[in-house]
């Protein structure tokens, strides 16, 4: 592993347990998210001259991967209001990937291959 992609990797599991740890300490948990959304937001902006502008065809996945991923932050305040984050932390993460996949299946007609389904089956029992 090179050590630029052991750095990318270290920083992000430390802005990963930052951001867990404001969630958890922080008892306004849509607030918290707001702010870290917004701050996510705001870093990403300093990519925008780098990047080629989406082209139109783009935009209705970015608008409904927009919708997704906001209707996934209310429904993960949501659960941080009625559980402990050690609890409700890991059902979403362990929750996101298989409903990735289920929506690729009937989305996209995109069948996951036998040695994946088998991983993320196996897989997805040890991250609960």
């Amino acid at each position: 592993m090179s050590l630029a992609v052991f750095l990318a990797v270290l920083a992000a599991a430390a802005m990963h347990a930052s951001w867990n740890a404001m969630v958890k300490v922080h008892l306004d948990r849509f607030l918290s998210v707001t702010v870290l959304t917004l701050g996510m937001a705001s870093m990403a902006l300093l990519a925008v001259p780098f990047v080629e502008f989406p082209k139109a065809e783009v935009w209705p996945w970015i608008l409904a991967s927009t919708m997704f991923h906001m209707g996934y932050k209310l429904c993960l305040i949501g659960a941080y209001k009625a559980g402990d984050l050690a609890q409700t932390y890991p059902l979403a993460r362990g929750t996101a990937p298989l409903l990735a996949a289920i929506g690729g299946i009937f989305v996209v007609s995109e069948v996951p291959g036998r040695c994946r389904s088998s991983v993320s089956c196996s897989c997805a029992p040890a991250r609960w």
